[in-house]
């Protein structure tokens, strides 16, 4: 019951549907959250306008730093990095 709280307050507070797109198919509560939790983390990278592959390392790079893996060090330089476009 918890979960399905916190999956409501998660919908309402971003303003995010609850459909899903793609391949991912939610059906527990749990799995429904966290596909909220994709949808609200995708907002704040939008301004980035990242493709398939860029957005493959920024998925490595979050798998390393929530399961709290040493990262190798970067070979590229931080203004070799994307950075998002105002305009």
């Amino acid at each position: 019951m918890r979960i399905a709280i916190i999956f409501m307050m998660i919908v309402v507070l971003s303003g995010t549907s609850t459909g899903t797109a793609g391949a991912a198919d939610p059906s527990t509560d749990d799995q429904k959250t966290m596909y909220a939790l994709g949808l609200i983390i995708s907002q704040s990278l939008a301004p980035f306008a990242l493709t398939e592959s860029e957005l493959d390392f920024v998925r490595a790079g979050m798998t390393d730093g929530v399961l709290k893996k040493s990262s190798a060090p970067s070979k590229r330089s931080s203004s070799d990095m994307r950075r998002p476009t105002v305009g």
